[in-house]
Parts: C-alpha cells; structure tokens; sequence
C-alpha cells in the first residue's frame, strides 16, 4: 500500500513539473530556439543562450514575463534556478504572451481574438518597446532583422478576385483585405509588400 502511494505522489510531481530539452511551443518562426525549456503549472522557464524568460501565467489571461541574464559559466539546465532580481519585467498589461527572442529582441503577442492580434517588440538592451502593431494570422522572423506579418489594407481590392467570398458570406463571415507588412528591426520602418489578399473574418 506504501509503495503504490510513494508511486502516485511521483506521478503527481511529475505532472505538475516537467522539463524538455530544446523543445518550444507556439513561439514566432524565426527567433531563437531556447537550449532548454522547464514548465510548470503557473507558467516557464526558457534558456536562451544571453538570456533566460521566466513566464507567470496571469489569473484568467497573459502572463507576466520576467528577463534574466544569463551567465555563460551556467549550464542551460541550471539556469532556470536563478532567484536573483528580473534584469527586466514586462507586466501582463492586458492578455500579453511571450512570443519569442532574438539577439536583444524580445517579442510579445498581445490579444485573445482569433481575427485580430497585437504584437510588441522590446528592446532588451535599452529596455524599451521600440515597436507595436496589430497583425493577423501569424508573424515570423526573416534573415534575423526583418518582421513580416499581414496587416488591414489601407486600399480594398474587388470582391471578384476573391475566390472565397460566396462561401465565407454564406458562412456568415465577413471579407476584409490585408497585405504583408515588412519591419526592419534594425532602421524600426515599416513598408507594405506584396499583393493585397482577401481574408475571412468573424
């Protein structure tokens, strides 16, 4: 009887906090992939190789997000320990998710709707936003410098052109028109690119 309660409390534990090798979820394409993930119930833990992002999941939705740097004598595996002061803090103002890191980068997606979502992008160096948006769909990381995401085009294009538009109406969804948008990290300026494109919304 001790033996099977000495097994379920070892299950019980190993539910509650498991951790994965090199492995991510729902982070941007195109930022860096974290040598070493921890979660918990209450949120997680990512090692990146300057920093480390510990997330703590909001009551209802978001999550704050706490930035440590990282040590190079540490171990992937040992950094999450760290219990010093956050280097940098990011308040779960209004359903914030930590979205992925490149270099200095650190990105937030902003949002519960499926139509429409905001996305931030902090400075880690000067600790600073340096830049939000909204976008649909998904956004990803070019060449390490370049964001693109689609965008609500400021021009609509014509109902003809769009293939999908009976099927959505009768669907009961909207048409709206967006185009990709291309930021550059680097000289922080946004240019459209691309043909306008027609899309569903609820």
């Amino acid at each position: 009887m001790r033996k099977n309660s000495l097994l379920i409390a070892a299950i019980l534990f190993l539910t509650q906090f498991t951790a994965v090798q090199a492995q991510e979820t729902s982070l941007m394409k195109g930022t860096e992939t974290a040598a070493f993930q921890q979660e918990a119930e209450n949120g997680k833990c990512l090692v990146f190789d300057k920093y480390v992002v510990k997330t703590i999941s909001g009551e209802d939705v978001g999550e704050d997000i706490n930035v440590y740097r990282r040590a190079s004598s540490v171990g992937a595996d040992a950094a999450c320990d760290n219990e010093t002061a956050p280097y940098y803090k990011i308040k779960n103002a209004d359903a914030n998710y930590f979205y992925g890191l490149f270099g200095e980068y650190l990105f937030v997606d902003n949002g519960t709707g499926a139509d429409g979502r905001g996305l931030e992008i902090f400075n880690l160096k000067s600790k600073k936003s340096i830049y939000s948006t909204e976008y649909y769909d998904e956004a990803k990381l070019s060449e390490g410098k370049f964001l693109l995401y689609d965008k609500i085009s400021e021009t609509k294009g014509a109902l003809k052109n769009c293939r999908e538009a009976a099927r959505w109406k009768k669907d009961g969804l909207g048409i709206g028109w967006v185009r990709q948008a291309k930021f550059d990290l680097l000289t922080l300026k946004e240019i459209s690119v691309g043909a306008i494109r027609c899309r569903a919304f609820q």
